[in-house]
Formats: structure tokens, C-alpha cells, sequence
């Protein structure tokens, strides 16, 4: 029944709370896109990859995350990758 009002009351669409979660759908996503990439193109071993992963968790600007991505699909190397992620973090 919520599902039908969420789907068919535009009102909804732009309260706060919708709003919220969209913007954590499109973070998740994100970080979903940058694991994959580094996942593909450095294949980290385990305890490396579960570490970009809780740092990726703690990043919430879409801009960082934007960097991000475009660092994963562009560096040459995890090292080159890893420094962006530490310079993002701190920032």
C-alpha cells in the first residue's frame, strides 16, 4: 500500500526523506561502480579490497565519490588509486 502511494503522489517525490534516500541510492551505486572497477582492473586481494571498501563507506560527498570513480577507471596502478582514496578521505 505504501509502495502505491510512493509510486503514484509526485508530492512524495520531493520530501525530504525521498530525497535522502535517493541521494544514498546514487552514493551506494557509486561506491558499487568504484569497488567493481578497481575489482576488474587491480583484482586486490581480499583484506586490500575489504579496506577500500570501509573507506568508501565513509564518503558521502557525491563530488569525492565522483573523483573517485574517474581516479579507478583512469590511473595506472592500485598505488596511484589508493593515494586518491587517502587524499579524498582527509579532505
Amino acid at each position: 500500500m505504501l509502495e502505491n502511494l510512493i509510486e503514484t503522489d509526485d508530492v512524495l517525490d520531493e520530501t525530504p526523506l525521498m530525497r535522502r534516500l535517493r541521494n544514498q541510492g546514487r552514493e551506494e551505486g557509486s561506491r558499487h561502480d568504484i569497488l567493481k572497477i578497481v575489482e576488474l582492473r587491480f583484482k586486490p586481494e581480499l583484506p586490500s579490497y575489504q579496506k577500500i571498501e570501509q573507506q568508501l563507506a565513509r564518503i558521502t560527498n557525491e563530488t569525492k565519490l565522483d573523483i573517485l570513480l574517474t581516479t579507478a577507471v583512469k590511473c595506472d596502478t592500485i598505488a596511484d588509486f589508493l593515494k586518491t582514496l587517502e587524499n579524498v578521505s582527509q579532505s
